[in-house]
């Protein structure tokens, strides 16, 4: 028995390590006031919203969300300061809302479409935000090549 402690252990740490050189291969990205670029498809889904997000079907509104699907996955690392509200780190991001704030922008057009979005990242707070990491976008255009 003596001898299997020694093994585990030496199993978790590889394990450990194994997942960390995962990790260490995405890029970092941070949260605002970090301007980020990213790319990736838009996919636009149906989420049930106000009043109760899906709590109660019947009653609930049915939202169309733009959600970035990502070239690749990323680590999205949380503020270090305690009084800054993104503190949550997330590795192996794959999707990301989007949200736009631009008037008169075509969502629906984007859908299936890969772009490149700017924008400055922030985690989910409230219902209506579908992802753990959402981007309020600045710009949107068609990806570096």
């Amino acid at each position: 028995m003596k001898q299997a402690f020694p093994l585990i252990l030496l199993v978790g740490t590889m394990f450990g390590a194994a997942t960390s050189m995962v990790d260490a291969r995405e890029a970092v990205l941070h949260y605002e006031p970090a301007v980020e670029v990213l790319t990736g498809v838009v996919k636009v889904e149906r989420h049930y919203g106000p009043p109760n997000f899906g709590e109660t079907p019947h009653t609930d509104s049915v939202l169309t969300v733009p959600v970035l699907a990502l070239d690749s996955p990323m680590t999205v690392e949380g503020s270090a300061n305690p009084s800054h509200l993104d503190t949550t780190t997330y590795p192996h991001v794959t999707r990301i809302q989007l949200v736009f704030t631009r008037p008169g922008l075509d969502v629906a057009a984007l859908n299936g479409k890969r772009v490149s979005v700017s924008g400055t990242l922030f985690e989910k707070i409230v219902g209506g935000q579908y992802t753990d990491v959402l981007m309020m976008v600045q710009n949107v255009g068609a990806p570096a090549r």
